[in-house]
């Protein structure tokens, strides 16, 4: 039986997320229990209502947790200063965060409940996933400022790059694979400096 609380809202929230979190890395959504996450978290189950409207609202606001530690990371270690180096610490930042969050990944693929829920509720995820694609952009906005990468639209450049992750991810699923995705970091920059058949070093 949970146990009385009184620590502040926010701090409850936090433990909610955390909860909810270490559940979804061992587990598949739609195996998500309710039930476990308020026993994890110690509240009693109603009280996970207070804070998310249903269950996909609480793996949203873990997924968004998530996505905001990573940014963090992003900024720390892969700053927009027009690098091939920098692209390269992006890109292992980014297949790490695939391999991390892997069971989180399916329900955000477009057409989802997750993004596309009712009452046009899917508009505050788009526009959350295009806030982590303008990180994308900026860093090849800075890459075609040093001549790295032809001008263009950068943001057509972030969903290129972004397509890059979820094709290495689908080919380490479709391979049962257990190599880390950040191993294919270089390979990923490498095509989105050069494509298929552009480059042949």
């Amino acid at each position: 039986m949970a146990r009385p609380r009184t620590e502040p809202v926010d701090v409850r929230r936090r433990e909610i997320l955390n909860a909810a979190r270490g559940i979804l890395i061992r587990t598949k959504y739609q195996d998500l229990n309710l039930d476990e996450v308020a026993r994890k978290a110690d509240v009693a189950k109603g009280t996970l209502y207070l804070y998310f409207r249903d269950k996909n609202d609480l793996l949203f606001c873990v997924f968004v947790d998530m996505l905001e530690a990573l940014e963090k990371r992003l900024d720390r270690v892969a700053p927009a200063d027009g690098t091939i180096s920098s692209l390269l610490r992006l890109a292992k930042e980014e297949l790490d965060f695939v391999d991390e969050t892997l069971y989180f990944l399916a329900p955000f693929s477009p057409g989802s409940s997750v993004l596309c829920g009712p009452s046009g509720a899917g508009s505050t995820q788009r526009w959350r996933f295009k806030s982590h694609l303008d990180i994308f952009a900026r860093r090849l906005q800075a890459c075609a400022a040093s001549g790295l990468l032809r001008r263009g639209d950068p943001f057509d450049g972030a969903l290129y790059l972004i397509s890059l992750v979820r094709m290495f991810m689908l080919r380490k699923f479709m391979r049962g694979s257990k190599r880390p995705l950040r191993q294919d970091a270089a390979r990923l920059v490498k095509l989105l400096l050069h494509g298929l058949g552009g480059d042949k070093s």
